[in-house]
């Protein structure tokens, strides 16, 4: 892009830093339901109509961003296991 404007975040980079946002405003930790009604929200603040699949696309975001030990670079943990709906950021939990 010329002029000095940035590109727009492609989309699932911009969920992906929705999440991060969403986990912070919840002090590191919450349950997918907060974290996708947070994320919808900020979206609709945006002037953006998050859509029925939503949900689908943000549990996607987060599943490609999940690292599965303390170091991963990714973003995202389940600290209680695959079968939580607990989610949290790897930063606060390694």
């Amino acid at each position: 892009m010329s002029g000095g404007r940035q590109a727009r975040p492609e989309p699932d980079e911009a969920l992906v830093d929705l999440i991060v946002e969403a986990l912070r405003f919840y002090r590191g930790a919450a349950p997918r339901s907060l974290v996708i009604a947070f994320v919808a929200a900020a979206l609709s603040r945006r002037g953006e109509q998050p859509g029925p699949g939503i949900e689908r696309a943000v549990d996607e975001a987060f599943d490609r961003g999940m690292g599965v030990e303390p170091g991963d670079p990714r973003p995202f943990r389940r600290p209680f296991g695959k079968a939580s709906d607990r989610w949290a950021l790897g930063e606060m939990l390694d």
